[in-house]
């Protein structure tokens, strides 16, 4: 029994060392993770206003600590501040060390706090948010001298009163170090860029070769299937050829039948005293139809409005070396030209009506 006893207090002992193993290992992950979560703080200090911490991110711009912010502009929680001030977008957390106590060594025991940073708009947003008179005095300090530094050298080099210069140089360097860091960081991400820039190059040029070769291959279909074509096309006119030869002179005859419910533009200008001549140039000049290829036709805003038509008139001329015992067709002509509907010959007396009231009234104010 007190065997069993043993074994049951070593294995409780050996989970807990196992446990203490375990959560030991989770809080050094946890240290190692803050670690890398910990912003790069800069430190601006004037007498007059203070301490600032600030913060650059990935793109060189600085971020700067809405509380520092708070204190000096007068506000009482930076919070409430950047929540009734600030855009959101223009506000983030970031994980600072932040000093705690002194140690029995002399070292002093830092612990990643997450703070509110602002960007330079939501620094502009508290600065105009405050009541108080020194806080055109501080927005000058910070964008004449502070904003500039950070600009040129990636971060500012506060000078303490009594600093020697070479714990100056030191703070410089630190802060230089920073900078080139990410610029590495930078330039680091950019060859990144590149590399997958080159592989889709790379596949998109594999692509462009394989498209090139299936259209080569579609080049060679269609040039099969156009030689194809072509053979079909000659057995077609052929066979026209022998259809010409056999159609009777009567089918070309009904098919280009005038219809009895068109007038020709002749009857039209007869109705109205005119020439078709002149009646023709003047539908002309006034953009209802134009003359091409031998033939008049509606402009396009009144080709769709059923006002006319287009007929076909059919002449055929029998072959001179005609021996009178065997008919030949001879040579055809044919000639298309346009009709009015019975729309189309309201259409232009209404026109014609309009316009002779307007030469009446034209001739009788020049009279007057």
């Amino acid at each position: 029994m007190n065997s069993k006893i043993q074994k049951a207090e070593d294995g409780k002992n050996a989970g807990s060392a196992k446990k203490s193993v375990q959560t030991g290992k989770k809080v050094v992950d946890k240290k190692e993770a803050n670690k890398k979560q910990a912003a790069q703080v800069a430190v601006f200090e004037n007498p007059e206003f203070g301490m600032v911490r600030t913060a650059t991110d990935e793109k060189g711009e600085p971020w700067f600590c809405a509380k520092d912010l708070c204190d000096v502009l007068g506000y009482k929680r930076a919070d409430l501040a950047v929540k009734q001030h600030v855009n959101p977008l223009d506000a983030a957390k970031r994980c600072i060390k932040v000093d705690i106590r002194m140690k029995s060594d002399g070292t002093i025991s830092q612990r990643l706090t997450p703070m509110i940073f602002v960007n330079e708009s939501g620094f502009y947003a508290l600065v105009l948010g405050s009541k108080l008179a020194t806080a055109v005095k501080f927005k000058d300090w910070v964008t004449s001298v502070v904003l500039p530094q950070i600009r040129k050298t990636g971060g500012y080099i506060p000078v303490k009163e009594g600093e020697s210069e070479e714990e100056t140089i030191r703070n410089a360097e630190e802060i230089l170090r920073a900078t080139l860091k990410k610029k590495e960081e930078l330039l680091e991400q950019q060859r990144k860029l590149l590399q997958e820039s080159k592989v889709i190059l790379a596949q998109q040029k594999k692509l462009i070769g394989e498209q090139d070769e299936e259209i080569r291959r579609l080049n060679g279909v269609v040039d099969e299937q156009v030689v194809n074509i072509a053979r079909k096309g000659e057995n077609i006119i052929h066979l026209e050829h022998q259809v010409d030869g056999l159609m009777p002179k009567a089918i070309y005859s009904d098919n280009v039948l005038d219809s009895v419910s068109c007038f020709t533009t002749t009857q039209v200008a007869k109705e109205l005293g005119v020439t078709a001549q002149e009646l023709n140039r003047s539908l002309c000049a006034l953009h209802i139809q134009y003359y091409q290829s031998g033939q008049y036709m509606l402009y396009a805003e009144y080709a769709h409005m059923g006002l006319a038509k287009s007929r076909t008139r059919y002449n055929a001329f029998l072959d001179p070396k005609c021996d009178g015992r065997k008919e030949k067709m001879g040579k055809a002509v044919t000639h298309t030209y346009l009709v009015w509907t019975e729309k189309g010959r309201k259409f232009i007396h209404d026109l014609a009506h309009r316009f002779w009231e307007l030469a009446e009234l034209y001739e009788v104010k020049n009279l007057g």
